[in-house]
């Protein structure tokens, strides 16, 4: 579905989608998988159907577009507000360039508040990026941190971090929480 990924807009999807299937009077075991997709890409590489062998390829034009995905098993006892919770945020999209930035920001803030100086702290070498689950969509970010700036040109002779900021972002709220210093990524 092409839409904005709002609070809203997920819970009428996820409650659309459970309707329908639950209507059917015998359902087999079902995978459900949705995707909220780039409102601004309808149209752009497919009209209303796109062809099942372009979503299996994995990468490409629907990663760069997917904005939010949730995938399940159907069962007649699903519990809407426990599903809502397991929305994912894609950190391969176009949008997620966006979320990596303010993330990073508010680390720095942080890290200028906490860690000894000087330090310098990387928004784009060796980033961790994890998708996490915690009452919604959110990202988790290690950005490393060196006691001084790394050379441009990146080779085998890099200073390794001397530990990570690491967060969780929360797409919704757009809050960078549970920030701390640590060792490993």
């Amino acid at each position: 579905m092409f839409a904005e990924p709002t609070p809203a807009i997920r819970e009428q999807t996820l409650v659309k989608v459970k309707t329908t299937v639950d209507a059917r009077p015998e359902q087999p075991q079902t995978s459900i998988f949705i995707q909220l997709m780039e409102p601004a890409a309808y149209g752009t590489q497919h009209k209303n159907i796109i062809p099942r062998g372009h979503w299996l390829t994995g990468r490409g034009w629907q990663k760069e577009q997917q904005i939010m995905a949730l995938d399940f098993e159907w069962g007649k006892a699903l519990h809407l507000p426990t599903m809502m919770r397991h929305w994912e945020a894609s950190s391969e999209s176009e949008r997620s360039s966006g979320y990596k930035e303010d993330a990073y920001r508010q680390a720095l803030a942080w890290a200028e508040k906490n860690l000894s100086k000087p330090f310098f702290l990387s928004s784009d070498r060796l980033v961790g990026v994890e998708i996490c689950e915690i009452d919604g969509p959110a990202i988790r970010y290690g950005f490393p941190y060196f006691d001084q700036k790394p050379p441009e040109e990146s080779s085998y002779d890099d200073p390794e971090p001397k530990g990570y900021v690491a967060g969780i972002y929360d797409v919704d709220k757009k809050v960078f929480s549970k920030v701390k210093k640590q060792k490993e990524w």
